[in-house]
């Protein structure tokens, strides 16, 4: 088993906004993007950062961390996702993990 993480979610997301702009016709991948966006939205948590990273270690004590690369690659891929989909959840869940930056940093 491979772990995964949810900057990879928000990185496969923009890859799909990339592909969906230069194929607007092209809907064979819809459903997996949709998916996509649901596995990250399980990293969600009521922490400042909007989403854990992966990165603690509860059994020893070790809190998850905001970091600011993974966010950006799971802030992209929310936004890129949101310009070809128009999906408001999508753009709700872009605009919590920029309040990190704008309310707690």
């Amino acid at each position: 088993d491979y772990p995964s993480y949810p900057y990879q979610y928000g990185m496969a997301l923009a890859g799909y906004g990339a592909f969906r702009r230069h194929h607007p016709d092209e809907r064979l991948l819809d459903g997996k993007a949709a998916s996509l966006h649901g596995w990250l939205n399980l990293w969600r948590w009521p922490e400042g950062s909007f989403y854990r990273n992966g990165y603690g270690n509860e059994r020893h004590g070790v809190p998850d961390c905001a970091n600011s690369d993974d966010n950006c690659h799971m802030g992209r891929g929310l936004v890129a996702y949101h310009a070809v989909s128009g999906r408001r959840d999508v753009l709700r869940d872009a605009e919590g993990l920029a309040g990190y930056y704008l309310a707690e940093v």
